[in-house]
């Protein structure tokens, strides 16, 4: 997992095109950061079926991990959580449930 406290090392794998981070753990202060910067983040074991190159699908709302060699479940993210990704990270969920645009 990763776990650094610095926003830049989640702003770093965005910037690099990672769509999300699937991980065995990883610090809070990290989960939180990748939330506030709207880059998903879940706790799974499916790190361990997947080799370099891998292609794998996440599916949100039914809690699973599709590898190619099978499929895994992890904990679903809170409602609040996801809207603040759907809304694009904190600030951009802050500025709209204050009405700013």
């Amino acid at each position: 997992g990763c776990g650094s406290s610095r926003e830049q090392a989640v702003v770093c794998l965005k910037e690099i095109g990672a769509g999300a981070i699937v991980a065995r753990s990883f610090a809070r202060i990290y989960f939180r950061n990748c939330i506030n910067q709207a880059l998903p983040i879940i706790t799974c074991d499916a790190v361990d079926g997947v080799e370099a190159g891998d292609e794998i699908t996440i599916d949100f709302s039914a809690g699973t991990v599709t590898t190619p060699q099978r499929e895994y479940t992890f904990p679903p993210l809170s409602p609040e959580v996801m809207e603040i990704l759907e809304d694009g990270g904190l600030i951009p969920h802050a500025r709209k449930q204050l009405g700013i645009s």
